[in-house]
Parts: structure tokens; sequence; C-alpha cells
């Protein structure tokens, strides 16, 4: 066995366990876990522009589900949709991805 079947093994087993780190989403309908990371993010704006607001949420996901993740796919976490703004990193077996969801451009909701 590779050092790369034992890295993608460990991802499955370790990172994506259920009962650990990862949760139920869909990615544009298609069940499967990722691991959310939500947080409060303190600047104005969105990705798009410096004004209004966004929630902003990073999802890594297994690359090998999604080879090709694309902006403007929704996931969907807990009943709340979430808009992929970007590819942050990948590493070949895990992308992470920049999610944002409640967007205004308004201003602050």
């Amino acid at each position: 066995m590779s050092l790369k079947d034992i890295m993608a093994d460990d991802v499955d087993d370790i990172f994506f366990d259920e009962n650990e780190n990862a949760e139920p989403i869909t990615y544009d309908g298609t069940p499967m876990l990722a691991i959310p990371n939500i947080g409060a993010y303190p600047e104005r704006g969105n990705e798009y522009s410096q004004e209004g607001s966004a929630a902003r949420a990073t999802f890594e996901i297994k690359a090998a589900l999604v080879p090709d993740p694309r902006p403007g796919a929704e996931i969907v976490h807990s009943g709340k949709a979430w808009q992929v703004a970007k590819l942050l990193q990948s590493d070949g077996l895990v992308h992470v991805l920049l999610c944002t969801g409640q967007e205004s451009v308004f201003g602050m909701r």
C-alpha cells in the first residue's frame, strides 16, 4: 500500500468520521459528509464587494466526491443554504471551500 493510499484511508477513517469531525451536508443536492467551520467574521462586505455583509464559512469536502468544485454551487448544512464562493485550497484529497450565506449588498443584517 502506497503512502497516498494510506493518507486517503486516513481521510475517510479519521477526518470524515461522522462520530468525530464530519457532519452531513448536500452539495448541489448530493448528500455527503463535510467538515464545517462556521464562524463570525467581523469584516464588512461580502466576497464580491466591500458593501453589505455576508455570513462566511468553510467546508472541507472529499476531493474524490467533488473533483471540480464550482463557484455558485449550493451547500446545505443543518437546514441553512450556503453558496460556494471559491476553492481556498486543496491537497488532492480534501478541498477547502469558502462559502457565503445571508448576503446583503445594502448593509449589515
